[in-house]
């Protein structure tokens, strides 16, 4: 999980930020909002790269309320090539999913009481 953090935040970011331009072509779009509120310090990379990996999935998902959740962050219909959806997807995935097994391993240790 680190080491898919530490990926994303320093080779990863800079492709992530294409995508941003690319699904948020003009203002309306929140993508570029929430450039602006995260800024680009670590804490921001990290929730930028988040909102971006949530786009790439919810603009996916054949349900009218996800299409709509992303179209909300950018345009869901632009081609963004699979190159930069790898750069998005594997580390923020990775991360996601390193966490979730962090958590569930933590539950089933022995003699670890909440």
């Amino acid at each position: 999980m680190l080491i898919a953090q530490i990926a994303l935040l320093t080779i990863a970011f800079p492709k992530i930020r294409r995508i941003e331009e690319l699904i948020a072509p003009s203002p309306e779009y929140s993508a570029l909002r929430l450039r602006k509120v995260w800024g680009g310090g670590p804490y921001g990379r990290l929730m930028r790269s988040s909102y971006v990996w949530r786009f790439l999935l919810m603009r996916k998902i054949p349900f009218g309320h996800f299409k709509r959740l992303a179209a909300d962050f950018g345009d869901p219909d632009i081609d963004i090539p699979v190159g930069l959806r790898l750069y998005a997807t594997v580390p923020s995935g990775m991360m996601f999913l390193g966490g979730a097994i962090f958590f569930i391993a933590v539950a089933f240790m022995p003699g670890f009481e909440y």
